[in-house]
């Protein structure tokens, strides 16, 4: 970056600003933050001494390290919190439609353990039978098809939204009983 002093402040200050807009994995933040303080910074600010390398007889400033430690102490503080990242990125995930696979496959993307998501959610949950049969009935209204060709077009549907093949299931053979 030209002519930015960087220093652990402005990097908890651009933290603070990511978190206040929505909650982020630690992976995530890493990632912006890079974006946005380049790796290696020229060192200008002497307290930044521990995380500082030679480079072609120059000082410079490790800007991973730092950021590292800034999102750690983040953490520690409670301010991010992964698990709370989880529990919010399910939520609005299931809220738009999307089923058990791919939200576990979109959280692993951004850094967070199958632990974490498991305390989070189950995908033998039946609320997952629910969300497809919601999804299916948005999409293809509350009858389930007879025609292979199309019942086939609406499986693959569900199977792209994630859904397990349980889920599909359940949503095909009960959207003719009765629509939510």
């Amino acid at each position: 970056m030209d002519n930015v002093e960087i220093t652990p402040a402005a990097i908890r200050f651009s933290a603070m600003n990511l978190l206040a807009m929505r909650e982020h994995s630690v992976f995530e933040l890493e990632k912006k933050l890079l974006q946005k303080f380049n790796n290696i910074e020229l060192l200008k600010n002497s307290e930044l001494l521990k995380n500082t390398e030679i480079v072609d007889g120059q000082e410079f400033f490790n800007c991973h390290q730092s950021i590292t430690a800034e999102i750690a102490k983040l953490t520690n503080e409670g301010l991010q919190s992964d698990a709370r990242f989880t529990e919010a990125f399910i939520a609005m995930r299931q809220h738009q439609g999307k089923g058990p696979l791919v939200i576990l496959m979109e959280l692993k993307e951004r850094g967070i353990h199958n632990e974490v998501v498991l305390a989070f959610m189950d995908t033998s949950d039946p609320i997952w039978n629910q969300t497809a049969k919601k999804v299916f009935i948005k999409k293809f209204g509350d009858q389930a098809s007879h025609d292979r060709k199309l019942l086939s077009k609406q499986m693959r549907f569900l199977t792209t939204r994630g859904f397990s093949s349980a889920n599909i299931q359940y949503a095909i053979k009960n959207t003719d009983l009765c629509t939510d």
